[in-house]
């Protein structure tokens, strides 16, 4: 199984960057973009898991506390990539959501369960292979939305359903 374990946004977030998103989109040659229902922040991305790693990472998850707290969504901006850039809506790197994602990554790797290492940039993917029209251009729309609560998390499988690429959410973990 193809696991990631994420921030769920509340709809009102998703919505706002929505509309930010269809502002992107009116600049923009091509480009996949991220369908709203599928918007969140990830902590950790598990190429493959077995059943036995599954039930490991479900029970290190489950007793997992940490208090919530919230962070502030910033701007938008994207990652430069050759062959169209990644757009996404940047999140403060508030020290407690750098300390959750510290204590978690500790706490995985005491229990031997792999995952992905890259460094922890916290953001929410709004397009990939984005082409703008005019890279230089572009003035992105400003970032208005209340803060947002990390009040819980989501391990979800990523995986398809009748040629769709989804979301199935298979643990939450509540945050105090």
């Amino acid at each position: 199984m193809r696991l990631f374990l994420a921030i769920p946004l509340p709809s009102h977030v998703r919505n706002e960057l929505y509309h930010l998103q269809q502002q992107l989109k009116a600049h923009a040659k091509s480009g996949r973009f991220t369908p709203m229902q599928r918007m969140h922040i990830t902590l950790f991305f598990f190429a493959k898991v077995n059943a036995h790693d599954f039930q490991v990472l479900e029970n290190v998850l489950l007793d997992f506390e940490y208090e919530s707290f919230s962070v502030a969504l910033t701007h938008l901006d994207f990652f430069y990539r050759r062959g169209g850039h990644l757009s996404y809506c940047a999140i403060e790197k508030h020290e407690k959501l750098m300390d959750l994602h510290a204590q978690l990554k500790t706490t995985l790797l005491e229990n031997g369960i792999d995952f992905d290492h890259k460094k922890f940039n916290p953001h929410i993917t709004l397009a990939r292979q984005i082409q703008l029209n005019n890279d230089h251009d572009i003035v992105l729309p400003n970032v208005d939305v209340e803060p947002l609560l990390v009040g819980r998390l989501i391990l979800y499988q990523s995986h398809q359903v009748k040629g769709v690429l989804t979301y199935t959410p298979l643990v939450e973990v509540k945050l105090q």
